[in-house]
């Protein structure tokens, strides 16, 4: 029905683009609308947008005939640094995570092998099962977000390794019961300050699971909270 969707909001003027993105649409039998609570697309200024929809059906016809009865725009999407444009959902559906610039973090790693810093932050959920030891497994509403820059080094300190080029920030979502067929987590990325969704489909997340099953006996993930004071 996405492609529906999208079609009906082109020809309203809303928007001119191939992307779109609808939560699970509830039903009601006696008015016969359908009721999504929000679509995402991308407007006519290369922004996202994120709109409420109500459809009325054609009765007797497909699902997929409907008018637009109302359109009601959001504010719930996140924005890049910048400010400029708004960030779409990776293309498993999930949406960046509103605030993660300001968690707090959970540790710091470096990799030798291509060269990057990454600070691993967390929710309060992931905090407090950091904090508590309770993260074998994580608890379910547990997000990790990890930061990623290019290796550099200070002109006054050249044995100092400090952060270069943003790489892009990654993200894991606890939810057993959703995420069942990832080991419990879901898997987004977005790259660079523009923040682009990584991946071409959905599938990319096997990619990303793939690379956390070596550590399946430690819920699928490579970090070790920091120890603290």
């Amino acid at each position: 029905m996405n492609k529906e969707i999208l079609t009906s909001l082109a020809a309203m003027g809303l928007i001119c683009a191939d992307y779109v993105y609808a939560q699970p649409a509830t039903f009601d039998i006696k008015t016969e609308k359908l009721h999504i609570p929000m679509v995402e697309v991308v407007l006519k200024a290369d922004k996202v947008g994120a709109f409420e929809v109500e459809m009325q059906l054609v009765p007797g016809d497909a699902v997929s005939d409907f008018t637009i009865s109302k359109v009601t725009p959001l504010d719930s999407i996140s924005s890049t640094d910048e400010g400029s444009s708004l960030v779409p959902p990776a293309p498993n559906g999930i949406v960046l995570p509103e605030g993660y610039k300001d968690w707090r973090i959970v540790a710091p790693s470096h990799r030798t092998d291509n060269n990057t810093l990454r600070v691993i932050l967390g929710n309060d959920a992931a905090i407090q099962a950091a904090r508590e030891g309770k993260t074998n497994p994580w608890p379910d509403g547990a997000i990790l977000a990890k930061l990623v820059w290019k290796d550099a080094s200070l002109e006054t300190w050249s044995a100092a390794t400090v952060p270069g080029a943003f790489v892009h920030a990654e993200f894991m979502i606890k939810n057993a019961e959703q995420y069942a067929q990832t080991g419990g987590w879901g898997f987004a990325r977005w790259l660079g300050t523009k923040q682009k969704p990584h991946g071409e489909n959905a599938s990319f997340v096997q990619g990303c699971f793939g690379c956390h099953t070596p550590v399946k006996d430690n819920d699928y993930v490579f970090t070790q909270p920091a120890i603290l004071p």
